[in-house]
């Protein structure tokens, strides 16, 4: 079996367990995520080879320090801020994805979601995986999948490097669906859920509270929760946003940076029709043709299929609450956000590349064309 033949097999299998999924609204928020993530996973790779033959990469001028880490199919690359140092640390096998990548405070060790869908496996499905930076192939599953299915993905580690946040997407055994944020020691013992319906974690940097995100049916909110428990405080209500991925907190715990597609659309109720049927769009992309028929659809639904086809741009917010502004004028197709390390950058990285953001005044440069897709980091 080619390797090509192996990692579309995977990705059937994938899409068959999200399928599964989707039918329950409280996975309404995997939109965004696996599925997409591993039918690109081909295509992505043939344009990495395109890149790489044609020896192209844009260098932005003068910039930040630190390494960022970025999800890449099957690979980890670790990737310097000016795009000179672009490198594969982790390289997995066909039928194998990376889900979503995390960069230790330390930057010896990165974590990330494995997925996995060969043949004879069941429907698949990732666990969150340990590795070294300078010896990738030595690979620590710290926290295993607990049932077929189990898309365990999106780590972040803690500030002081002893643990992890992750999320786990899924049915239960009682055949319900799961979404919860989960944390867990670095050498996989005390896991505990720190927030139910919740996904996209990320800690405060003096690691107290987490911050995520929960996924509604008018518009997806961002939520902080307290690491070891207690009242969890709402940033972001409901309405604002269609899509709200990958938040992060600035290392001065002052803002919150992440993903955004604002929302156009009323606030219908789940089950309530739409008015009418428009015609059909011109980009089968944004909307399947079935979408649009004279049957009433559920805005909740729609909602989805907007959310899957619609670029995200970066947007700030302070930590303390308020209104969210947009940092650059930029869209990006499965956007995803990490700050520099002195809080002065934005990276901004998904399907048409990796991009430097000042967070001043929102200039942004391109710095790698490849591209990514997931949670990134940058230590």
């Amino acid at each position: 079996m080619t390797g090509w033949t192996a990692d579309r097999q995977a990705n059937v299998q994938a899409d068959e367990l999200l399928g599964q999924a989707s039918r329950c609204a409280a996975l309404r928020a995997a939109r965004l995520s696996r599925r997409r993530f591993l039918g690109a996973a081909v295509g992505f790779a043939a344009a990495m080879g395109m890149v790489a033959a044609s020896g192209r990469r844009v260098l932005a001028a003068e910039g930040p320090g630190g390494l960022l880490v970025l999800p890449r199919g099957r690979d980890v690359a670790l990737v310097s801020p000016d795009g000179t140092e672009d490198r594969v640390i982790v390289s997995l096998q066909p039928g194998e994805f990376i889900a979503d990548v995390t960069l230790s405070p330390d930057r010896t060790r990165v974590a990330f979601g494995f997925f996995t869908a060969r043949t004879g496996d069941g429907p698949g499905g990732s666990d969150i995986v340990i590795a070294p930076v300078e010896a990738g192939t030595e690979r620590t599953v710290v926290v295993p999948r607990d049932r077929p299915g189990m898309l365990l993905a999106a780590p972040q580690w803690s500030p002081d490097g002893s643990a992890l946040v992750f999320e786990a997407v899924g049915l239960t055994t009682t055949g319900q669906a799961g979404v919860t944020i989960d944390w867990v020691a670095a050498d996989g013992t005390g896991r505990r859920t720190i927030a139910q319906s919740a996904r996209y974690p990320s800690f405060s940097p003096d690691g107290r509270v987490v911050i995520s995100t929960r996924a509604l049916p008018t518009g997806d909110a961002l939520w902080e929760h307290p690491a070891n428990g207690g009242m969890p405080r709402e940033i972001v209500p409901e309405g604002q946003f269609l899509v709200l991925t990958h938040p992060r907190y600035s290392p001065n715990g002052a803002q919150i940076a992440f993903a955004g597609v604002a929302d156009a659309l009323p606030p219908l109720s789940p089950l309530s029709p739409l008015p009418s049927a428009p015609a059909a769009p011109a980009s089968p992309k944004l909307l399947p043709a079935g979408l649009w028929s004279a049957a009433p659809v559920s805005p909740l639904a729609l909602r989805g299929v907007l959310a899957h086809g619609f670029p995200a741009e970066p947007w700030v917010i302070s930590a303390a609450g308020g209104d969210p502004r947009p940092l650059a004028q930029m869209a990006v197709d499965d956007a995803a956000v990490a700050w520099s390390p002195d809080g002065g950058w934005l990276a901004v990285s998904g399907a048409s590349g990796l991009f430097m953001v000042n967070a001043s005044d929102g200039s942004a440069r391109r710095v790698a064309e490849v591209g990514s897709f997931g949670s990134i980091d940058w230590r």
